[in-house]
């Protein structure tokens, strides 16, 4: 996965979270650093 792929990824996720109430930023955030912390991971594999 590249860069611009995960970018791309966080901007879709953010287009559906915004259009979901039930989800607040704080869990819109940690579902960010999730990604980015496994991202991580799987480039130092």
């Amino acid at each position: 996965m590249i860069l611009q792929e995960l970018i791309n990824d966080f901007l879709t996720k953010m287009k559906i979270y915004n259009f979901s109430l039930k989800i607040s930023f704080k869990e819109i955030c940690y579902l960010t650093l999730v990604d980015f912390f496994n991202a991580t991971i799987y480039f130092m594999e």
